[in-house]
């Protein structure tokens, strides 16, 4: 032990946070500063107590600790070249839906069928969704390994898997990945998710903004090559999509002699009157 036969005081206790400073991190410095002050505190030695390291809280990881989506496909593909299924799955899991770690118990075989699973944490009820994709690599893996109810994710013995048996299970698959070992941690997997949703989301808005130009200027789903390197590949693509739902939908209008007064938009979207009184150019449909 660090004291040895010597006797607990304030210069010891000092000298050990500077220890434990120089082979650990500053947050790992700090957990074991904490469980030592209070060990003090419990005998009585209240003045030995130490401060903790002054950690300045960083909003953006850098770069060199943030998994990125080619490093995450060759962990995906590394556990899948091992046979661990398990481990391919939870990794996919984690990414595609943000859950943590620690709730993995929650991805259930219910939760897989209804297609969302309901976490309580700290008395907060909340809801995860599970996407289809998930879904369909779930059940499957829920069959063979005959799992029709609880957690999807468990031991030999039945039991959910914790945080320390995924964490060494995700450090023995860098080597192979060629993943460098500090960017592979359970909670690098709900970063990378984070920061695929925020780009999704402006990619939405952006979405939304191409949808509404498109509709305007009847623009047809086969022309949307344009939509290309403004939004990611698969915005664009549902772009076309909706794109041909209308048409289809205009179509059903017309073969059943039925009309909106949104078939009388311009290109601007405006409504094209004749006169005051709202008339259209199509006969019997007026401008709200």
């Amino acid at each position: 032990s660090f004291l040895a036969e010597q006797e607990i005081c304030k210069e010891k206790t000092v000298a050990y946070k500077a220890y434990l400073t120089e082979i650990y991190a500053p947050a790992s410095v700090n957990s074991m500063l904490i469980a030592l002050n209070r060990f003090l505190k419990f005998i009585g030695m209240e003045d030995c107590c130490v401060r903790l390291l002054k950690i300045q809280r960083q909003i953006y990881s850098s770069e060199d600790q943030e998994l990125t989506r080619e490093e995450y496909v060759r962990l995906v593909n590394a556990a899948r070249q091992k046979g661990n299924e398990r481990l391919n799955l939870i990794l996919q899991t984690i990414c595609g839906t943000g859950i943590r770690v620690s709730e993995l118990r929650y991805i259930t075989a219910e939760a897989v069928q209804e297609g969302r699973a309901v976490v309580n944490c700290k008395n907060k009820m909340r809801v995860i969704f599970i996407p289809a994709a998930i879904q369909k690599l779930l059940k499957p893996y829920m069959k063979k390994s005959g799992i029709t109810a609880g957690a999807v994710f468990i031991t030999k013995s039945g039991k959910p898997l914790n945080r320390s048996n995924i964490w060494r299970d995700m450090k023995n698959l860098c080597k192979q990945a060629e993943v460098s070992p500090k960017k592979v941690y359970p909670h690098s997997l709900r970063h990378l998710f984070a920061r695929t949703f925020y780009r999704v989301e402006k990619d939405l808005v952006r979405l939304a903004d191409l949808l509404e130009e498109c509709l305007n200027q009847m623009v047809d789903a086969q022309d949307l090559r344009h939509a290309e390197g403004e939004v990611e590949p698969f915005a664009a693509a549902l772009l076309g999509e909706l794109r041909g739902i209308r048409s289809d939908y205009l179509r059903a209008l017309t073969a059943r002699g039925l009309t909106t007064p949104g078939l009388d938009a311009n290109k601007h979207g405006c409504i094209v009157t004749q006169g005051e009184d709202g008339l259209t150019s199509r006969e019997g449909v007026y401008a709200g």
